[in-house]
């Protein structure tokens, strides 16, 4: 070369790492869940490959592509990232926000699904497009129920199946789905026939079944020539059709629907047995085309007499006229050949099913009726084909239906031309119709209660007349001066009379009432007026005027003057006081009740009064002490005698003996005319009626006239002998035996009444003849009291023959004689009994009062009226007293006692009632001035034995213990000697040690040592014993008794 090498030259090169991009994604996604992936793939600028990242993984993830792939709901953040390598920086990273919501999901379910009610359950097998779980609902559990997704058939009728998913964290809820199922029942057997047991020859063959609905039906060859053939349990024959069918081989059978049913056939089942030769084919037609189309056919069968062949059956619905079915046989090989309906075994053979229903109902009734505001109403929904319910809308007011009968009955209110729409349902539907009812006005009536007096007081009062169309009701006054009318308020203006009218004018529904009027009285204020159910102005008063305008019975009153109004009837239960009586109606006064009237006493025309007492329960052949309260009254003693039951009715039939009516005179019973009447203020002894028997019964006497007596009534006694006179209460009120007393000076002071109750014993009265009264108290104890009642007859002893005067002072109201002195004095007395064996038990009674004295003391002391019954009394200045009092009391006081016995026996003596001191301790005894025995009476009874006859001073009664005590006092070792005929029986507290009997010459008759308590000692002697009885601790009894 030419040239040598040059000095070489350098040059440092740099080269830097490119810078790279990534191509843009969508910055922000949003998606629901369940949707389909999508990419986000992108490039770098290098061309190198670009990686891809989810923030959140469990919303979405991306594949190395840029698939992205939903997987859950939420937000996540989608990173597209390149790092570079040795020749490229790192990209800068590309983002997209992706929201994921929640995804939709439905459910596809069939609208609709029909089962009956034979189907088993079945399964339900949709599923939620998001393929979640579904859950299922029966809107009628009576119809279907489900579990789970299983439905179940439980009855006929409509339920709607509800399908529902409810969504989870991906998914939304879905749309509730519904799906209609119908279940009705299924075919049933609407007719069988067996043929089992035929010989084959048989013509006809009646049905074994057929349901409700349908008529009895019968196989038969009717217009068939088909031959009968013998052959065992077979309904068939030969002749059968060679080849095809022909109409004339068969055999047949007819259907007939009862009125109102219709039927549906779906299916025939039978049995079919053949010869080898006999018809293998069978089809089977219907008179509904004339047999022209074949309902279902069955070739070539098998022959047999136990599997059952089916022809289903469709077209054929609800028939309502009678279906013809013909079975042809064919495809036979030779008309000897037999075939027909067979069985192997006694069960139906030949079965047709279906379903039997009822036709819905028709309406039948008139469209028309008529009626009458506030008249009852009725008509009758009619249908055939036997409804079930019925139904009407628009009814006018008033008006219903009965539901079960189809009667639409009631009161119409309102009136006018209505529509009404009826109808009639049964289990196949309903027939409606329109019914046009014409209401036309009513009539109306106007109640007006009467009116009743008012006071001129009254101020204001309601008018309460009422409509019976319930409209309201005006007034009109015919006397405005009286009273005046604003609506229904009265108002009361002055005293007078006024015509109220009632009026009601009507309206669109009732027609004009007829006014209705009536006169109100305006009173004066001082009257109160009883209309029968309250008193105008208040219970009457001493200044007030009572009118009865109605019947009373209440309770008592006081008034200043009394009216009874015509026909108005006053009962008085306790007592009427008043003054001026005006009686137009009738007054009763009951048993026990007063009325004390002081004034006059105007009695109008058919008025009446009468007076009611009972007696005690007496017998027949009793006695009873009456007087008369009515003035001149028409009553005869005849008349009284037959007494008065409640309703009016006589009580008696016979009455008294005509001989058995008495007044008193010369100290002696005096036969009366029994047409006599009573005399004011006598009294008369009268017996019981002669049809009363041995039985107590209470008389019912009833004074009857029409003026009651009042004022002063005087009553002569100068033309009487003797010093007792029988006198009466003369008023229809009590009177008291004070004021009786202090009226009338000329007697002893002491009242006696017959005693009703009094026994006859031995053709004598035994026990008390006279009950007895003074203001020492009543003998026997509590058998009178200090008031003489209505009717009550009494006698009385006079001293001298001044008239007895009776007076409305002496007459009490409820007081009965409560006024008497002798309920405001000290009552220190005592009652005594004397039982004896005639089962008579008089009392005597001794009482110590301030004024009075050991001798006769008036008003006081009582002597004893009749001395021939059984009585114990004491002796006074020669009278005999059966009620004795003295002074003040003294411990040292004694009172001799005689007795009269008219029966002899064992007698007892014993304290019956007490008061004061007596109650307080005071001990009485009694000494046997015969025996020397001294008994405690408080405590004891006195028992001693005794012959008839007058024992007077036998006995003495003391306050202090005198002497020994006596074997009496034996008693409270509850020793009792007693003879039951010829028993002695013998009863203690401790045991008998000895019993000895002896007779009156001192005779030992018996001695027994019982060592009991009780013993019976049988006697076959009769007369006066003396039983001597010691008792275990000594101590000794000894009793007389009469054994007989």
């Amino acid at each position: 070369g030419n040239y040598n090498a040059a000095t070489s030259v350098t040059q440092a090169l740099t080269v830097d790492k490119a810078n790279q991009t990534i191509t843009a994604i969508t910055a922000t996604m949003t998606k629901s869940y369940g949707d389909a992936t999508y990419s986000i793939a992108t490039t770098a600028s290098s061309g190198l490959a670009v990686t891809y990242a989810s923030s959140n993984t469990a919303v979405a993830t991306v594949a190395a592509n840029g698939t992205v792939t939903i997987v859950g709901v939420g937000s996540t953040t989608l990173t597209a990232s390149q790092s570079g390598n040795g020749n490229y920086n790192a990209a800068t990273s590309v983002t997209q926000e992706l929201t994921v919501g929640k995804g939709n999901q439905t459910i596809t379910l069939a609208s609709t699904a029909t089962k009956t009610t034979a189907d088993a359950p079945y399964t339900l097998t949709q599923n939620a497009s998001s393929g979640l779980a579904i859950t299922y609902a029966s809107s009628n559990p009576a119809v279907a129920t489900i579990s789970g997704n299983t439905v179940t058939i439980v009855g006929v009728g409509t339920t709607t199946i509800t399908a529902n998913q409810a969504g989870n964290e991906n998914y939304n809820a879905a749309p509730e789905a519904t799906q209609t199922l119908t279940v009705t029942l299924p075919p049933k057997v609407i007719l069988k026939w067996n043929t089992y047991g035929n010989s084959g020859t048989e013509t006809t063959e009646d049905s074994s079944f057929n349901v409700d609905g349908l008529s009895n039906s019968t196989l038969n060859y009717v217009g068939s020539t088909v031959t009968p053939a013998g052959n065992s349990n077979r309904f068939g024959g030969t002749n059968w059709a060679i080849g095809s069918l022909s109409t004339t081989k068969y055999i047949q059978f007819t259907v007939t629907p009862a009125d109102g049913f219709t039927f549906t056939p779906t299916s025939f089942d039978f049995i079919w047995d053949f010869s080898s030769s006999g018809p293998k084919s069978v089809t089977l037609r219907s008179s509904v085309d004339n047999y022209t189309s074949d309902i279902g056919t069955i070739t070539n069968m098998s022959a047999s007499t136990s599997v059952f062949k089916t022809i289903s059956i469709s077209g054929i619905n609800d028939v309502v006229a009678p279906v013809t079915f013909r079975l042809y046989g064919y495809d036979a090989t030779s008309t000897s050949g037999t075939g027909g309906f067979d069985v192997g075994s006694n069960i139906d053979n030949v079965i047709l099913k279906g379903f039997v229903n009822l036709l819905p109902p028709v309406i039948t009734s008139s469209l028309t009726a008529s009626g009458k505001v506030g008249t009852s109403f009725n008509y009758n929904v009619t249908a055939s084909n036997t409804p079930s319910s019925y139904s009407a809308t628009g009814l006018p007011t008033g008006l219903s239906i009965n539901s079960n009968s189809g009667l639409i009955s009631g009161t119409p209110t309102e009136a006018g031309n209505f529509d009404v729409t009826i109808g009639a349902t049964n289990a196949a539907g309903t027939d409606a119709k329109t019914l046009v009812i014409n209401i036309a006005k009513g009539d109306q009536t106007i109640t007006f209660a009467s009116l009743t007096d008012k006071l001129d007081t009254v101020g204001t009062f309601t008018l309460s007349a009422t409509a019976s169309s319930g409209l309201n009701v005006t007034y009109t006054s015919s006397n405005t001066s009286v009273l005046t009318i604003a609506g229904n308020v009265a108002t009361v203006l002055a005293p007078g009379v006024t015509t109220i009218t009632a009026l009601q004018a009507g309206d669109d529904n009732y027609n004009a009432a007829t006014d209705v009027s009536q006169d109100q009285k305006i009173v004066d204020s001082t009257i109160t007026v009883w209309d029968g159910t309250a008193w105008s102005n208040g219970e009457p008063t001493s200044s007030l005027k009572a009118i009865l305008d109605g019947d009373y019975d209440g309770s008592s009153f006081e008034s200043q003057t009394l009216t009874v109004n015509t026909g108005k009837t006053l009962t008085v239960n306790s007592f009427v006081k008043t003054g001026n009586v005006t009686n137009n109606g009738n007054i009763i006064v009951a048993n026990n009740a007063n009325f004390l009237q002081i004034g006059s006493f105007t009695s109008g025309d058919g008025a009446s009064f009468k007076v009611r007492k009972d007696t005690k329960a007496v017998k027949r052949l009793a006695y009873m002490n009456w007087s008369s309260p009515m003035a001149n009254s028409s009553q005869t003693l005849k008349q009284f005698s037959y007494g008065k039951n409640a309703n009016g009715t006589a009580q008696s039939s016979t009455g008294t003996l005509d001989n058995r009516f008495y007044t008193y005179n010369n100290n002696a019973y005096v036969l009366t005319a029994p047409s006599g009447t009573f005399t004011k203020g006598q009294g008369y002894l009268i017996r019981t009626p002669n049809d009363f028997t041995t039985t107590p019964q209470i008389f019912h006497a009833q004074f009857e006239g029409t003026i009651p007596n009042a004022g002063t009534i005087t009553y002569d006694h100068s033309s009487l002998q003797g010093n007792f006179i029988l006198l009466g209460n003369p008023y229809p009120s009590a009177i008291s035996y004070d004021d009786f007393m202090i009226q009338n000076t000329n007697t002893t002071g002491t009242v006696y009444v017959w005693n009703s109750q009094v026994e006859m014993v031995n053709n004598q009265y035994a026990g008390t003849i006279y009950n007895t009264f003074t203001s020492a108290g009543a003998n026997p104890a509590n058998s009178l009291d200090a008031y003489i009642p209505v009717g009550q007859g009494f006698f009385v002893q006079r001293t001298n023959n001044d008239p007895f005067v009776f007076t409305d002072a002496m007459r009490r109201t409820t007081e009965m004689g409560v006024t008497s002195k002798s309920s405001t004095v000290s009552k220190n007395r005592f009652w005594l009994e004397l039982a004896s064996p005639s089962g008579a038990k008089p009392q005597m009674l001794l009482g110590f009062f301030p004024g009075t004295t050991k001798g006769i003391d008036k008003g006081y002391d009582a002597i004893l009226l009749d001395a021939t019954t059984e009585t114990l009394y004491s002796t006074v200045e020669d009278k005999k007293l059966i009620i004795d009092a003295h002074g003040g009391f003294d411990e040292a006081d004694e009172f001799s006692l005689s007795a009269n016995l008219t029966t002899g026996g064992n007698y007892t003596i014993s304290l019956l009632q007490k008061e004061g001191i007596f109650s307080n301790g005071q001990k009485i005894y009694l000494k046997d001035n015969l025996t020397g025995a001294v008994t405690d009476l408080t405590t004891n009874k006195y028992e001693f034995t005794e012959t008839t006859g007058l024992k007077s001073n036998r006995f003495t009664l003391q306050f202090k213990p005198s002497g020994v005590l006596g074997t009496q006092d034996l008693a409270k070792e509850e020793l009792n000697i007693i003879s039951v005929g010829k028993e002695v029986r013998i009863k203690a507290g401790q045991n008998v040690a000895t019993v000895e009997i002896y007779d009156l010459t001192g005779k030992k008759l018996i001695k027994v040592q019982p060592h009991q308590r009780e013993t019976v000692i049988n006697l076959s002697t009769e007369g006066m014993i003396v039983v001597k009885v010691t008792l275990q601790n000594g101590r000794e009894k000894s009793k007389k008794l009469i054994i007989k």
